[in-house]
This record gives C-alpha cells, structure tokens and sequence, in this order.
C-alpha cells in the first residue's frame, strides 16, 4: 500500500498544484489542531537527512529535516511547525484520519 505524502497537497512542496499552503492558513487555531501538531511530532521517523528545513515564506531556520510516517501518511517535520505557526489547515481528508487515528489510540 502506497503511502499519501501531506506536503504533496501544496506548492511550496509540489510543483504540480497550484494550492498554496496560504490558501489553508486560519486566522487563529482551530479545534483539534494542537492533538494533530502532537500527532505529527510524535510518530515514527521513517528517515533522516543531513540538512535542516527552513520556512519557505520566511527563510527562517525549522530545524532538523526528518520525515515521519503511520501506517497511511507521509510527512516531514516541517508540517507541525507550519501548522503551530500558521494554523495550516489540513485537507479535511486527511484532518479526519488523523483525528480518528488519535481518538482509537486513546480509547485503547
């Protein structure tokens, strides 16, 4: 099973969309955005690379570049600090697995 790459649904990320991640950012946080940022930080990492991540509207320094995986989705530790500092708004898709996933681990 092939695995759904989050970065993908933007331009900054993915040349071929025309969807910038402006188009998802909220003017404040939103319910359940702090359980999906935690979600995403703690997950496994599925690789490393010998660079760091920087802002791509800012230029500013994220920090080490990693990419993290469940068993469904892809992404790189830049995601949470995109959605911390910018209330990026998942696609909704995606918002609800991660959600659900979360709501099954805490009823374990």
């Amino acid at each position: 099973m092939s695995k759904i790459y989050i970065m993908e649904n933007w331009t900054e990320f993915n040349e071929k969309t025309d969807r910038s991640m402006k188009n998802d950012f909220c003017s404040a946080p939103y319910p359940g955005m702090q359980q999906i940022v935690n979600y995403l930080k703690n997950n496994n990492i599925a690789g490393i690379a010998f660079k760091t991540y920087k802002d791509v509207f800012t230029g500013e320094t994220i920090g080490p570049a990693k990419i993290y995986s469940d068993d469904e989705l892809l992404w790189n530790s830049s995601l949470p600090y995109y959605i911390q500092k910018y209330n990026l708004r998942l696609p909704e898709d995606i918002e609800k697995k991660i959600l659900n996933k979360i709501t099954k681990t805490s009823h374990i």
